[in-house]
């Protein structure tokens, strides 16, 4: 069985088509060839998709009314793909099928926006049976639990609807809310196919950690109790900012739950099916490991300060001790109250660069950031960018190894401005020897009174309530110890002792 990944939104290789009376003879004499030449052709339980990704005359299957497509934003990252629609600062719209559908089966699509703005506004699902009086299916808040750059689902079943027209519908503001990824799907009667399942080998991951790689699931395409050969199966990630496909693999990247689908796209022989299981990836703990934390300072008061600051002692609150130097430091200055640095100006990104006093190999890098507007909400530390930073202070993350020596941070602002500070740093602590106690063994007379402590340090013994020892050391140094029954004594201690 073979994997394969085609594009970022999974959907079908064409669009369902729409039979207007010259469509329908074209249709109806290609058939008739394929039928004279021994094939044949279905129209597969027929999706009817929008991406966004061209004009809206590539869409020949719908109507717009003051909708955009290819539409970008540095604080909203499409859904999919590099663009997404928008309502272009329209109080309505709409997006409407040219053509009614005998039995429409599901709709599915994602929205959010690209501001802060929460006046009332609304999606709404309709259908028609004349394409002029509507029905309202299903009324969704554009505004209300909607946060900018974060992707909401809209879906809903409409089995129940029978030769409709079927649209989604804007009702609102002028501020402009975002849709992507429509997907109309619809049963095609006349379809005498096989029927088809995939099937998941059982052990795939539904979870994971953060920062790591788990294989993806074996598909099957059944019919009924046989497998298909060579049906091939497609990847989708519902949410590629939590888990992205990646040939046969999927990265985890941030803690989230991302909803995986596989879908057969089906053929002469066999009708299309999908299979769908939810996967939630968890943050990695940082308990028990090391840390560096460098808070950066801000200008104490309500305002960003206009100064540009390049020392240590102007950029660093705490944790000075952990940078050695500063070796860049462009378009930097305090930030407002609690919000660290503000990076960039209104024209000049920044970039700052952190020399740290020790290499470490770190685990995970946290800090604290913010947007600085909703068009300059993206910020890069040591190569990874963020592009959906929030209108309040959060919590990102970078993963490494454990493996990989690192002795700068370096952060950069895409968008021009963005704040930052708290950052933490984690990594394995180093191995220290383990104590060891002075419990009892024999007493050492005056002619053999030389002790030599074993390098692991393991536990010993004595007796006597206080006696002198001798340890032999590099150099033909002696160290001399004296201790109690009860005392607890690391490396460093015994060098204290050191004498000539």
């Amino acid at each position: 069985m073979m994997n394969k990944t085609t594009n970022d939104r999974g959907q079908s290789n064409a669009r369902a088509r729409s039979f207007d009376p010259v469509k329908l003879l074209r249709f109806s004499l290609f058939t008739m060839l394929l039928m004279l030449c021994g094939g044949s052709m279905w129209a597969d339980d027929a999706t009817l998709a929008v991406d966004f990704e061209e004009e809206t005359t590539s869409y020949t299957d719908w109507t717009f009314t003051n909708f955009a497509t290819k539409q970008t934003n540095s604080g909203v990252p499409a859904h999919g793909g590099s663009y997404f629609g928008s309502t272009n600062s329209k109080t309505s719209g709409s997006l409407v099928t040219k053509e009614k559908l005998a039995k429409p089966k599901n709709i599915q699509f994602y929205i959010s926006k690209t501001s802060t703005n929460n006046t009332a506004s609304s999606w709404i699902i309709k259908v028609s049976t004349d394409g002029e009086t509507w029905t309202n299916v299903k009324t969704q808040s554009a505004s209300a639990n909607i946060t900018k750059g974060t992707w909401t689902e809209v879906t809903q079943d409409l089995t129940s609807y029978t030769n409709v027209y079927v649209g989604i519908f804007y009702d609102g503001t002028t501020a402009i809310r975002t849709i992507d990824d429509v997907t109309l799907t619809y049963e095609n009667v006349n379809d005498t196919r096989t029927a088809t399942t995939i099937a998941l080998a059982d052990g795939y991951a539904t979870t994971g950690v953060e920062g790591k790689t788990i294989d993806m699931p074996t598909a099957t395409v059944m019919a009924g109790e046989t497998a298909i050969a060579g049906a091939e199966v497609t990847w989708k990630s519902s949410d590629e900012s939590v888990a992205k496909i990646e040939g046969n693999k999927i990265s985890l990247l941030t803690p989230g739950t991302a909803t995986i689908t596989a879908t057969y796209a089906g053929d002469d022989s066999y009708k299309s099916s999908k299979a769908t299981y939810d996967l939630t990836v968890t943050e990695l703990s940082v308990e028990g490991l090391a840390s560096m934390a460098i808070i950066f300072k801000d200008s104490g008061s309500d305002n960003d300060s206009g100064t540009k600051i390049t020392s240590i002692d102007d950029i660093i609150s705490e944790g000075n001790n952990y940078v050695s130097s500063i070796p860049t430091a462009d378009n930097v200055y305090n930030g407002r109250t609690g919000r660290g640095l503000k990076l960039g100006a209104s024209s000049k990104s920044a970039t700052l660069k952190l020399t740290l006093a020790k290499a470490v190999k770190p685990i995970k890098i946290t800090f604290d950031a913010m947007q600085y507007s909703a068009g300059e909400a993206s910020i890069t530390l040591n190569g990874k960018t963020i592009t959906n930073l929030g209108s309040e202070l959060a919590t990102y993350s970078v993963i490494y190894d454990g493996e990989t020596e690192v002795s700068s941070i370096e952060i950069s602002t895409p968008s021009k401005r963005a704040y930052i500070t708290n950052v933490k740093i984690y990594y394995e602590p180093e191995a220290t020897p383990a104590p060891f106690y002075i419990l009892g063994v024999e007493d050492l007379d005056e002619d053999n009174n030389t002790w030599s402590l074993p390098a692991d340090m393991k536990e010993m013994t004595w007796n006597a309530e206080s006696q002198a020892y001798e340890y032999p050391l590099n150099n033909a140094k002696t160290a001399y110890f004296c201790f109690s029954q009860t005392n607890e004594i690391t490396e460093n201690d015994w060098t204290t002792f050191n004498s000539t």
